[in-house]
């Protein structure tokens, strides 16, 4: 049987929720992401004082028929990382450790594991499929640049 799927969703998220740093003035071990979260909105509207933003876009659901009435499931959901920048620096160099942070949060917990389950829920969690960068060097803007990156992930289900 197959975990429900808001259960899926949350349990991929708290991985990558421990990205998100305590909010201006707070003293603590720094984090990448000012934000982190499940709702979404283009980047260029979010606040830059909320940036760097992590969001998690729930995208594809597909099901594949494998004959008699057995299918699979996979489902592709997109990191969106937002970030600005000055103009003077280039957004892949903001970028770059940004999605490297992701892609480690979502590891396997244990480095003998070969695959990431969310505990079991799902057969396999991998980064998978063309990541697209928004460089944002093509601002108009003339104090502060706006990048993005859109990492894709996919999840994999249990027969059904």
């Amino acid at each position: 049987m197959t975990a429900p799927r808001e259960a899926i969703y949350q349990a991929l998220f708290k991985l990558v929720l421990p990205l998100q740093g305590l909010p201006q003035g707070k003293l603590l071990a720094p984090k990448p992401f000012r934000l982190v979260t499940r709702t979404i909105k283009e980047v260029q509207r979010i606040d830059p004082a909320d940036q760097p933003i992590l969001m998690m876009y729930e995208w594809n659901e597909e099901t594949l028929f494998q004959g008699t009435s057995l299918s699979s499931k996979k489902w592709t959901t997109i990191f969106i990382i937002g970030a600005t920048h000055p103009p003077d620096v280039p957004g892949s160099t903001i970028l770059n450790p940004l999605a490297d942070a992701v892609e480690a949060a979502l590891l396997p917990p244990n480095p003998q594991d070969d695959e990431q389950t969310l505990g079991g829920l799902v057969t396999r969690v991998v980064v998978k499929g063309t990541a697209a960068k928004d460089h944002g060097d093509n601002s108009t803007k003339t104090d502060q640049r706006q990048s993005a990156y859109y990492l894709p992930v996919e999840i994999i289900l249990p027969n059904s």
